[in-house]
């Protein structure tokens, strides 16, 4: 309609609208029937939108694609002149730059911080409830590592208890008694099961785990065992209870196994991932290029019992045996 151009799309439909009622007038005149103000927005909205070249994604503003698009590009405009910190967000780099200028400071203490948030945090242990205390004098603190600085500065002559068996101390005596309750010292505890040995209870705990029987779950139907109890329940509907819900989209097959529905479904689409590196040959299963692999490496695990023929396919000596030796 004109030459106007803007970058806020509040501002740009606000002039649109002038041109709507110009257009509705002279519809009027001509009997026609006006279009609808949303009808007009919705337009103005689809030709606002900018659409990532890269990605595809849509955004809103010009301004807010350019930005988006240092992401692809890689590129960090906003530089620090007093470190070497860069990024490609203003709002970041402002943020950043309030760790270079005033610090923000505590009316009730000497505390300093750059952050706003940080700050807050701080007035809010003033005036809340000062949990952790010092045993030897009256101080108190809303954070335990101010607590454990004042006793080794204020309370130079505090008593440390030592464990006599490991590295272990402290200046809490049922702290120690704990301890001592747990401690083997050098010794340490062992397992029963391997060579390991830990001075602390808790890590022989921790370690034990991994002699535990991992396949704990056992089907009461046959020798199957997993573990996981959600694969075994898989294995019961599928080997006990027949069920097959997994079905492919383009036949009547169906299956049990999700590993086996993905390479059925291969067969239609004709993709074959797994390829030989000695050969052009591809193969829709690790199973069909492990026996392709063994024809270059001469391999033929299979052998007749009946006979000397070998063979490097199941398949190949199943048949071999039916039509030469039961036929």
């Amino acid at each position: 309609h004109c030459g106007y151009k803007s970058n806020k799309r509040i501002i740009f439909i606000g002039h649109m609208k002038k041109h709507q009622k110009k257009i509705e007038r002279v519809r009027t005149r001509k009997g026609e029937t006006p279009p609808k103000t949303s009808e007009i927005n919705r337009n103005t909205k689809s030709k606002a939108q900018k659409i990532c070249p890269v990605c595809g994604v849509k955004i809103g503003q010009k301004s807010m694609l350019s930005r988006h698009m240092h992401i692809h590009t890689g590129k960090k405009p906003h530089k620090c002149q007093h470190c070497d910190y860069r990024t490609y967000r203003a709002d970041h780099f402002k943020r950043h730059l309030t760790k270079h200028a005033g610090l923000l400071e505590c009316y009730e203490c000497n505390f300093k911080t750059a952050y706003r948030s940080t700050l807050i945090n701080h007035f809010k242990a003033h005036r809340g409830e000062q949990k952790y205390c010092c045993d030897y004098c009256d101080f108190k603190t809303h954070w335990r590592a101010s607590l454990i600085s004042h006793e080794k500065r204020k309370h130079t002559e505090i008593e440390y208890h030592k464990c006599d068996k490991c590295d272990y101390n402290t200046s809490k005596f049922h702290l120690y008694v704990s301890h001592l309750n747990l401690c083997k010292g050098e010794d340490g505890w062992k397992c029963e099961k391997c060579n390991y040995k830990t001075s602390q209870r808790t890590l022989l705990i921790l370690h034990m785990k991994n002699h535990e029987d991992d396949f704990k779950h056992r089907c009461q139907e046959c020798d199957y065992k997993s573990k996981f109890h959600s694969h075994l329940m898989r294995h019961v509907r599928a080997r006990h209870l027949g069920e097959k819900p997994l079905q492919c989209y383009h036949c009547t097959y169906r299956c049990s196994d999700r590993t086996h529905l993905i390479r059925h479904v291969r067969r239609h689409s004709g993709v074959k991932p797994f390829r030989c590196k000695q050969c052009p040959y591809r193969a829709r299963s690790t199973n069909n290029l492990k026996r392709h692999i063994q024809t270059h490496t001469g391999e033929k695990p299979f052998g007749c019992s009946t006979c000397d023929f070998r063979t490097a396919d199941r398949r190949t000596i199943t048949n071999h045996i039916f039509r030469r030796h039961m036929g």
